[in-house]
């Protein structure tokens, strides 16, 4: 019985470690930047809720518009009731409305676009969303 064998070529491995090396400290470096851009976002939440315990409503606004991403459910729906808050009703609207066009299925965001609507008086909008 005869055994295949297959060359090998010697130093391909040691050739392409610098390669992997470089690849590796690129996944490193990602790796921890996202960790950090996380690490802001949590920070940010933190103030807000601080600052809204405060009555601080235009400041804990702030607070998240500084990370802002417009395709954040969490954030736009954050957005929304501090503006509510502050008595800002159509930022409030547009924000609320954000979050319901990102999760269309989440009740959160439809009951509180109900809050700034009912204030302005949009009646047939708000039959439309119940």
């Amino acid at each position: 019985m005869e055994i295949l064998t297959f060359p090998r070529k010697k130093g391909v491995l040691a050739a392409s470690r610098p390669l992997i090396k470089s690849y590796l400290l690129a996944f490193m470096l990602l790796l921890s930047l996202q960790v950090h851009a996380q690490d802001n976002v949590i920070n940010a939440f933190k103030q807000s809720y601080a600052l809204e315990k405060t009555g601080n409503y235009k400041a804990a606004a702030e607070a998240l518009q500084a990370i802002y991403q417009s395709d954040g459910y969490e954030i736009n729906l954050r957005l929304g009731w501090l503006q509510f808050q502050a008595g800002q009703l159509e930022e409030s609207v547009n924000y609320y409305q954000k979050a319901v066009n990102l999760k269309p299925y989440a009740i959160e965001p439809k009951l509180g676009l109900v809050l700034p609507l009912s204030m302005q008086g949009d009646w047939n909008q708000i039959i439309g969303i119940y």
